[in-house]
């Protein structure tokens, strides 16, 4: 007889849940991987014996309540080996015992043939230290063309929680065990009860058939390659969990174990209720969940994930290492996830650094990333770097190793250089949803979202807000594919542009509008906005020039106008409102020139009781609160005044001189009447003749020479 060829174990693939699921990956070695290891080339086959037929059937019956899996396997052995003739002699072949190979935490074999009790030998098996050989002793020997049924039954009792040699897990919350198949191809079958209320997962060489729900019973039948089959079985029951509640700050949390693995328990909530404020403390952030729930479970190693954190949930699910970097990276993913970043490695990678530097914070060790190989099977850019699908498992777990190391490499870089600080006004900018490109004086002018949230967005703000100088680099080196060279480019140009703006901008900051440009990588557009800018400046030099000059200040609209440009058509009204204050100022100039030349006589006894620096100053107010068509009143009334002053000044002596000599005729005249007045009354008095009708001279020339007569006489 030969013995059985041992059963092979796959290593563990790494599949995909749903996008709101982080993930850690499993760094330190998985205890299911060792599990599996161990018990490759143990599988409890059969040895393939020649001209023994076997038909089997074997079912594994998880009981959790006992810690044991039950296995009952039933064989029909048939002697299929005629006899032989040698010489005068007849060779009669017959088998007197069954050898099977079984793990070594097998307990309480027993076999009954036929209805008989046999026994069944126990001994150690020289290739694997994991396995023993289980010899059947026939009660009977099997000869030619005979049959016998063999009914074998053992329990595999689960091992304690993190014990390397514990290949077979059972508790009411939890199962594991290896599943295997024997004997000859085509006519073996395997059969898995499960528990009612177990949620049930493989993870192996093939698939089972579910033949019912409740209760939960899997099937493979006529196995072709029994040797070949193998899988292990996971149950996962959270109704079987053992809960203890605590809170932080103002989250509840609750935390869940398996039933017997206090150790794990205890381990967690102390993680949790330590660790939690001090990542709050790092990222500079509250942790903005009502609620979390921590839950012990296989399930993320059978993904090749040491955790993973549920955001759509705020369930963090953990395998059983009393690990605390992993738990501290999944409460880590508070912070970091799809809300923050759409890009997988910018979340694992700052995840990473500050689950770490919470470690550092407890004085605890600190693991660092190595230089990730860019040569290496797994290398891809990590904005490419996804949940691998579609791929094989070796090709998926080179690129989990490398994504994640090398995700972690460049935000531990940037962590080195800008500090935790640096990385937590960069989280500060994105939860606020800043501009990357800030006012310089910190002031915000008006709130405009960002809206990237990628590679794009976190390099600026590592730059602008924390002073990186090695981020485009490394982001360049790891981060981006070749051709994103050509947009750094682009970058670079619209940023050189921009600096030159800054610095002509002095104390005004440069138009918002810009500022959302570089923020959204919209460079094409940068250049075209930044040469309307500089005309505005120009414009304003000017302008600042000649107030300064006038000892004003300048209105503060145009200044406001600018800064918050959207577009660059929106500098036209600037620059209107530039020429406006230019003309005012023009003015106000010609205003003081007039307000300050040399009067002569006449202007100056004009302008006497006008306060000309009183109206001056009313031109000079009107231009300082923006009101433009005060000054040109004001100074128009200013002109007027100095304009009107000389002739006013002529006027007013015209008036002066003829009143004087008005005044003069009038006294004259009055001296005039005084004295006829006197003369009038030294003189006899008058004879008063009756009055005489008028006659014609000409009728009567003796009266007219009377009348000529008397006249001289009253002249006299």
């Amino acid at each position: 007889m030969s013995d059985a060829a041992p059963s092979r174990t796959p290593p563990l693939r790494a599949g995909a849940h749903g996008s709101p699921v982080t993930r850690r990956i499993a760094r330190w070695g998985l205890p299911i991987v060792a599990l599996l290891l161990l018990f490759a080339g143990a599988g409890p086959v059969a040895a393939q014996v020649d001209g023994l037929d076997v038909v089997s059937d074997t079912t594994f019956t998880p009981v959790p309540d006992d810690g044991v899996v039950r296995v009952v396997a039933t064989f029909v052995l048939t002697n299929e080996k005629p006899n032989s003739q040698s010489g005068y002699s007849t060779i009669q072949y017959y088998y007197d015992r069954f050898p099977l190979l079984l793990p070594d935490a097998a307990e309480d074999v027993t076999a009954v043939v036929d209805g008989s009790r046999a026994s069944v030998t126990l001994e150690p098996y020289e290739d694997d230290a994991k396995a023993v050989v289980a010899t059947i002793i026939l009660p009977r020997s099997i000869w030619y063309l005979q049959s016998a049924t063999i009914k074998m039954s053992y329990v595999l009792r689960g091992g304690a929680a993190r014990d390397p040699g514990a290949w077979v897990r059972v508790n009411p919350a939890y199962v594991a065990f290896p599943v295997w198949a024997c004997c000859d191809g085509g006519q073996t079958s395997v059969r898995i009860e499960m528990p009612t209320g177990f949620v049930t997962e493989f993870n192996g060489s093939q698939s089972l058939e579910q033949l019912s729900e409740d209760p939960q019973v899997y099937l493979a039948a006529d196995i072709a390659d029994p040797a070949q089959f193998f899988t292990m079985t996971y149950g996962r029951s959270d109704d079987g969990l053992v809960e203890a509640t605590t809170q932080v700050g103002d989250i509840d949390i609750t935390i869940a174990g398996w039933p017997d693995d206090p150790e794990w328990l205890t381990f967690a909530r102390a993680e949790v209720e330590s660790g939690l404020p001090t990542l709050v403390s790092l990222t500079g952030l509250p942790a903005d969940v009502p609620n979390l729930r921590l839950v012990e479970t296989i399930t993320p190693y059978l993904y090749g994930y040491a955790g993973w954190f549920d955001t759509s949930t705020n369930v963090i699910e953990v395998g059983e290492d009393l690990n605390p970097q992993v738990i501290l990276h999944e409460l880590s993913h508070i912070w970091f996830n799809q809300e923050r970043f759409t890009q997988r490695w910018m979340n694992e990678g700052f995840a990473e650094a500050f689950s770490n530097g919470a470690l550092a914070v407890s004085g605890r060790p600190v693991a660092r990333p190595s230089t990730p190989d860019l040569d290496d099977a797994g290398a891809v850019p990590l904005n490419d770097w996804d949940v691998p699908t579609g791929v094989s498992e070796e090709e998926a777990a080179a690129a989990e190793a490398y994504g994640y190391n090398a995700s972690w490499y460049v935000v531990d870089a940037l962590a080195r250089e800008i500090g935790l600080d640096g990385l937590s006004a960069v989280m500060a900018a994105m939860q606020n949803d800043e501009l990357s490109y800030a006012a310089a004086d910190g002031r915000s002018i008006e709130d405009r979202p960002g809206s990237l949230k990628d590679w794009r967005r976190l390099l600026d703000l590592v730059e602008q807000r924390a002073g990186s100088l090695t981020a485009e680099q490394l982001f360049r080196t790891y981060v981006i594919a070749p051709d994103g060279d050509l947009l750094l480019a682009d970058r670079r140009a619209a940023l050189d542009r921009w600096s030159q703006l800054v610095d002509a901008t002095g104390s005004w900051e440069a138009p918002i509008g810009i500022r959302v440009l570089l923020s959204r990588w919209r460079f094409d557009d940068v250049g075209a906005f930044v040469d309307r800018s500089e005309d505005v400046l120009a414009g304003r030099n000017e302008v600042a020039a000649a107030a300064a000059a006038l000892d004003l200040d300048r209105p503060g609209d145009v200044e406001l106008a600018y800064e918050n440009a959207e577009a660059a058509a929106d500098l036209d009204g600037v620059l209107q409102g530039l020429e406006a204050q230019r003309r005012a100022l023009a003015t106000v100039a010609d205003t003081a020139a007039a307000v300050g030349q040399d009067f002569g006589f006449w202007a100056s006894w004009g302008l006497r009781g006008t306060d000309l620096d009183a109206e001056y100053a009313d031109v000079r107010v009107a231009f300082e609160r923006n009101d433009f068509v005060a000054v040109a009143s004001e100074a128009a009334e200013v002109r007027q005044l100095i304009g009107d002053a000389p002739g006013d000044a002529k006027a007013f002596w015209l008036r002066v001189t003829s009143a004087a000599t008005a005044a003069l005729i009038l006294l004259a005249c009055l001296v005039w009447g005084v004295r006829r007045t006197r003369r009038r009354e030294s003189r006899p008095q008058a004879l008063h003749l009756a009055p005489v009708a008028p006659r014609d001279p000409a009728a009567d020339p003796a009266q007219e020479r009377a009348v000529q007569y008397l006249l001289e006489d009253e002249g006299a």
